[in-house]
């Protein structure tokens, strides 16, 4: 794992930040896009009941990663 160390400004902007990252160089050219999760749920955003995270362990995928990034890319639900 990498791990790099954010300064204040940078930090700031990430928390900042909502949707999806996109880091790029001096230029302006995109290096990395991302979705963004925050580490701590927002106050007042319920949390997920044991049924739930059941249900989503036990949902089959059956669909490959491309096909994930298709539905992705044409604003589909998983």
């Amino acid at each position: 794992m990498t791990v790099i160390k954010l300064d204040t400004a940078t930090l700031a902007q990430l928390k900042a930040g909502n949707g999806s990252l996109l880091l790029t160089d001096e230029s302006g050219t995109p290096v990395f896009r991302a979705g963004l999760f925050p580490v701590n749920p927002p106050d007042g955003e319920p949390e997920l009941t044991e049924e739930e995270w059941a249900e989503i362990e036990n949902d089959p995928v059956d669909y490959s990663l491309a096909e994930a990034w298709e539905k992705i890319r044409r604003g589909e639900k998983l």
